[in-house]
């Protein structure tokens, strides 16, 4: 498995923030079917933890980490998800059917498992397990090379102050960026089924392992 990013692009927005289009490409470098643990849609700040299936990200100033988080974004608006109003739904429900593909698309919380008829169904949305891993089971074939494309923003903030730690994007330091695969299957064994963990760790095919991308320079200027 290799993981290379291809190109950066930023531009300013008109609305004073910067947009950056990071395309990269995982590759399958054997000449047999491999599958893994992994969602693509979505890369994440590394410090945030390894425990998911998404690819992660490494920020560096002056080859130093930048440990903070909300540098980057997906959205302009800090990547905050505002809550619908589920109120105006008078059926019952209907009201919880709204939530619950709310929570399963915006959130990506896993709510199949819940019943509509449960009392407490609004407290349980807050504390759902996350998915499943088998939920997130991806194959490339022989050589395939699949392209990603992640759209992040930057509000032009330098001064960032999180837990203590105090950060400042000097506009003179180089910056870069790097990728991860933290492709994990074993340390799944609690958050699977019998049966599924026998089913992956049985498949020579199933991969695991720790895949680093090259370094690229991400404008700050």
């Amino acid at each position: 498995m290799d993981i290379k990013i291809d190109s950066i692009v930023s531009k300013d927005t008109i609305s004073g923030a910067r947009k950056y289009t990071i395309t990269y490409h995982i590759e399958n470098l054997t000449d047999r079917e491999i599958s893994c643990f992994l969602n693509p849609k979505q890369l994440i700040p590394a410090h945030y933890g390894s425990m998911g299936t998404s690819p992660l990200f490494k920020l560096y100033q002056n080859n130093d980490i930048v440990a903070v988080s909300g540098i980057l974004n997906n959205s302009l608006t800090n990547n905050t998800i505002e809550i619908p109003d589920f109120s105006n739904i008078k059926d019952e429900k209907e009201r919880k059917l709204a939530m619950k593909n709310f929570f399963k698309e915006k959130l990506h919380i896993n709510t199949d498992s819940l019943d509509l008829n449960n009392t407490d169904f609004e407290e349980g949305m807050a504390i759902t397990s996350p998915p499943s891993p088998m939920e997130n089971i991806y194959t490339l074939k022989p050589k395939e090379i699949k392209t990603i494309s992640q759209l992040f923003y930057w509000d032009k903030t330098r001064y960032y102050k999180q837990d203590g730690y105090e950060h400042y994007l000097d506009e003179k330091s180089v910056f870069s960026i790097e990728l991860y695969l933290v492709l994990l299957r074993d340390q799944y064994k609690e958050r699977l089924l019998p049966e599924e963990f026998e089913k992956v760790t049985a498949d020579k095919n199933f991969i695991q392992g720790v895949f680093t991308s090259n370094k690229m320079e991400i404008d700050f200027k």
